[in-house]
């Protein structure tokens, strides 16, 4: 990965050096460095570029857990710091404006792995085209940046419903000047990343989005303060065969999501229900991640900055519904400071957990208090 990485670096540069050498009055005019949302290099005509930026994100967890039946090997108390995230991005354009790519290298003591992977045409705002490993767009929360959330992490319904990043390919596009958004999109699978395609076949979805004021984008909490009000709808499907080999084998999953944004002078408010089929329904090992199994869900979160476009006051309340295990809730509280946008932050927030399906042995719920305090630097 490495020496991936290297050579579209090198190449990128010896192009530009080749530009440099061709004609040094030219490309004096013509290449240019600089920093807007991460460092750049790009020549005047736009066809060659490359942007370099990453996000750091350095998490504090105090969590204390009840009714769990094994407290002598685990006394229910996890206090700790953590690199919650660290990601280094290279984009740019190649041989055409239109012609763009995104390498996104996650570095980690075990080495490094590969995010965000691929190609993207944009042959007009109406319509572009994607393939390789992205996110896949079934939802607003989970296609919001990690860096752009509302709290230190998202709500506990996104996380199991959410398809994750797979290798696939995607069309999408806006129309009426971000009146609609469109996506359509088929992979290997759900959260498949760089996995290969074990089971032969494809993960088909869509997500259409209607925005009636104007460009909403993704990105939570009214940075902006914004003097007009600003509302979103959106609503996601799709349909897959999950792999045995994580969980039982489903011939058939589907799952959808409908959700609402809206944001005007400092105040912000977002919601989102999931709901799942499986068929065969079946549950994996408990508290099991890959427990895809039928059920529904969903959040509502609500912020407002008392101090314009710096401190923030949130709330967020969430529940998952299971048709086999017992149900998992959460109720959250924050604050923020934004030092500079979502590019500098600090973010505390404190959660009460109930995590039925974590500890149904007793019929009682797992019972977690979590603090997390979370500082992201987005360069």
């Amino acid at each position: 990965m490495r020496r991936y990485v290297l050579s579209v670096v090198l190449v990128l540069l010896g192009v530009v050096a080749g530009m440099r050498q061709t004609d040094a009055a030219e490309a004096d005019k013509n290449f240019y460095v600089g920093y807007k949302k991460g460092f750049f290099l790009k020549s005047g005509d736009d066809r060659y570029s490359l942007n370099f930026n990453g996000r750091l994100q350095v998490l504090y967890v105090f969590d204390h857990q009840e009714n769990i039946d094994n407290l002598d090997a685990f006394d229910g108390t996890t206090n700790t710091f953590q690199i919650r995230r660290f990601y280094l991005n290279f984009s740019g354009t190649f041989f055409d404006p239109k012609l763009k790519y995104m390498l996104n290298i996650i570095p980690s003591a075990s080495g490094r792995t590969v995010g965000d992977a691929y190609l993207n045409y944009a042959y007009s705002p109406g319509f572009e085209i994607r393939g390789g490993s992205f996110k896949l767009p079934l939802n607003r929360q989970e296609y919001t940046s990690s860096g752009k959330q509302q709290f230190a992490d998202r709500s506990l319904a996104n996380e199991r419903f959410n398809l994750g990043r797979s290798i696939g390919m995607s069309a999408f596009g806006t129309l009426s000047d971000k009146l609609v958004e469109y996506y359509l999109f088929t992979a290997n699978g759900r959260e498949t990343n760089a996995n290969p395609n074990t089971i032969n076949e494809l993960l088909g979805g869509f997500r259409l989005a209607l925005n009636p004021l104007g460009d909403y984008g993704y990105t939570e909490s009214d940075l902006d303060f914004s003097s007009q009000p600003q509302l979103t709808f959106g609503v996601g499907g799709a349909a897959y065969k999950e792999d045995a080999t994580r969980t039982t084998d489903q011939d058939l999953v589907m799952v959808g999501s409908v959700d609402a944004g809206f944001k005007y002078l400092g105040f912000s408010a977002q919601a989102e229900f999931f709901g799942r089929d499986a068929n065969p329904n079946a549950s994996t090992a408990i508290g099991d991640p890959d427990n895809i199994q039928s059920g529904y869900g969903g959040y509502a979160q609500v912020g407002y900055f008392i101090v314009p476009r710096h401190f923030e006051l949130a709330a967020r309340a969430c529940s998952v519904i299971y048709t086999l295990d017992a149900d998992d809730y959460e109720f959250t509280g924050g604050l923020n400071y934004f030092f500079s946008g979502h590019n500098l932050k600090l973010q505390f927030d404190y959660s009460m957990l109930m995590l039925g399906q974590l500890d149904n042995t007793n019929g009682s719920y797992q019972k977690e208090q979590r603090v997390r305090l979370q500082s992201t630097l987005n360069f």
